[in-house]
Formats: structure tokens, sequence, C-alpha cells
């Protein structure tokens, strides 16, 4: 019982911490930050949208700590994409949950997806840094699949079959995602 209450104390110090790391390099990169130019919103819909996909691995786990979890990095991950802003505190929820979640994979399951992850992210915040936003869209929406499959593979819902599915399904939803966004901006005369 107290090594619990330890372990509670102890993350909740780590993230008071990273909060407050976040708020200081905010603070010192506003300049930075009005410079960048903002995501396009064909992005942010995308990538608001698609966060429901977390829905499936919740929805079969039968870990609470797990399915806790990945539904804040999931509400986050819609907040933050629904009301995009750079160095918000649903970018830095965001960020935490998914780090959470890669940790939780990585201790508690198979962690072969892990190298996987850590470079479609890296490679996609590459072209982010220079506002290549659609390689971005790209490289950041093959991460989350990979984070998904591994969800599942978590879940042990592993079925070859429908994993096809949703990867088809997956793709008819950015698709749709993209046309609607890309005709709704369309000016008839």
């Amino acid at each position: 019982m107290a090594l619990n209450a330890c372990f509670r104390v102890l993350l909740y110090k780590i993230f008071t911490q990273l909060y407050k790391i976040q708020c200081i390099v905010n603070l010192r990169s506003l300049a930075l930050v009005s410079l960048m130019p903002n995501v396009p919103k064909c992005n942010q819909i995308i990538l608001c949208h698609t966060s429901l996909w977390m829905m499936i691995p919740i929805l079969i786990s039968t870990d609470n700590v797990f399915k806790f979890n990945l539904c804040l990095n999931m509400v986050f991950s819609i907040l933050h994409w629904n009301r995009f802003e750079q160095g918000s505190k649903y970018q830095f929820l965001d960020r935490m949950f998914s780090i959470m979640t890669l940790f939780y994979l990585t201790c508690r399951s198979n962690p072969i997806p892990l190298p996987f992850t850590v470079v479609l992210y890296a490679i996609g915040s590459h072209f982010w840094q220079y506002s290549l936003f659609r390689f971005h869209l790209c490289f950041h929406l093959l991460f989350r699949m990979v984070g998904f499959y591994w969800c599942c593979m978590y879940c042990n819902h592993t079925n070859q079959a429908l994993w096809w599915l949703y990867l088809c399904l997956h793709m008819l939803h950015i698709s749709y995602l993209w046309l609607g966004v890309e005709f709704s901006s369309v000016k008839y005369v």
C-alpha cells in the first residue's frame, strides 16, 4: 500500500515537472511559435477524426489501466487537433498520454513496434519543422497506424483478415475526410 502511494507521488512530481518544463519552453519559444506557419485545416480535420480509431482497442481491452490511459489519449488528441494551437496544453497532454501509452506497451507487451513508431514520428516531425505538412500528415498517420496495430496486438486482437479490413476502412475514412475538406473549400462561381 505504501509503495502504491509513493508511486503516485512520484508520478505526480514527474508530471508537474514536465508541465513546468513545457511552460518554460513555450515562453522561451514564443518568437519561434509565432513564426511557424499554421497546420492546414485539412490535416487538422483528418488527425482529429482519425483519433477516434483508438476506440477499438479501448472497447476490446480487458486491462483497465490501459483503457483509461488510451481513453485520455484519444480525448486530448481530439481536443488538440480540433482546435490546433502550437504549444497549447492540449498538445502537451496529447503528447504526454501518447508517450505514456507507448511506454506502457513497451513494458507490458512485445516491444518490436517501438523503433518503427519512433522513426515514423521523427520523420514526421522533421517534415513539420520544414512546413512540409502533406508529408508530415502521411508519416503521422503511419505512426498512428503502427501504434493502433500495437494496441490491437496488446489486446490479442490480431486476426489478419480483420486487420486488412481495418486498414482499408482507415484509408477510406482518410480519403473521405480529405475529399470532403477539398470539395468544401472549392468556390463555385
